[in-house]
């Protein structure tokens, strides 16, 4: 992320910290202290574990039942679960993982409605109004893959707002190469791509 100040800089790694926190804070509660785990993100977990922990370790055994970035994400996390187990028998390297995305879609909107000349203090207020929604901020510590693909889609929305306001090509191939993290996510990007290839089209 591109930031034109020290000062926005600032805010936007203050705001980011803060959400990263919380997010994994819940995550940690929900996963270690509650043993609540959603099965779709303990999968994407055990596909990771599959990888490190088989004899000889390959990185085939993650499978292509899911995408395969949420899980090869956590591949340095599951690798520390030899020290402290939880990080793949409750699901937290997954936690950490959309926390850490959370926070940087988070910083995203940030970063581009300061780029589009909105003040500070509205920046942060919409930013937070999207991040504090109970369902966005619920999928930042979930380990789920959703947050994971909404980085990517909030990513490709603002390259394209910013595309249309100031006409530079680096945004379109920004859109190319978030586009391909977006289908490493979820199938789902394909009908997105589509989309965005008409909208690009149609302008």
């Amino acid at each position: 992320i591109k930031i034109n100040s020290k000062n926005n800089k600032r805010i936007i790694i203050i705001f980011c910290a803060i959400i990263f926190i919380l997010e994994l804070s819940l995550g940690f509660y929900l996963g270690y202290v509650k043993g609540v785990i959603l099965t779709d993100a303990f999968s994407r977990t055990a596909n990771a574990f599959y990888v490190i922990f088989v004899k000889p370790p390959r990185f085939a055994s993650i499978g292509l039942v899911w995408n395969p970035l949420p899980s090869t994400l956590q591949l340095p996390l599951i690798a520390l679960s030899k020290f402290w187990r939880p990080l793949a028998s409750s699901g937290i390297a997954a936690n950490i993982v959309t926390a850490l995305f959370a926070a940087i879609t988070s910083g995203i909107l940030l970063n581009t409605f300061i780029t589009l000349k909105i003040s500070n203090k509205v920046s942060v207020i919409v930013t937070s109004l999207y991040t504090f929604n109970p369902f966005i901020f619920f999928y930042g510590c979930n380990g789920m893959s959703e947050t994971i693909f909404f980085t990517f889609l909030v990513y490709i929305i603002c390259n394209l707002t910013l595309w249309l306001k100031k006409g530079e090509s680096k945004y379109l191939i920004k859109i190319a190469f978030a586009l391909i993290g977006l289908f490493f996510t979820r199938y789902e990007a394909i009908p997105f791509a589509v989309a965005i290839g008409i909208c690009l089209i149609i302008i």
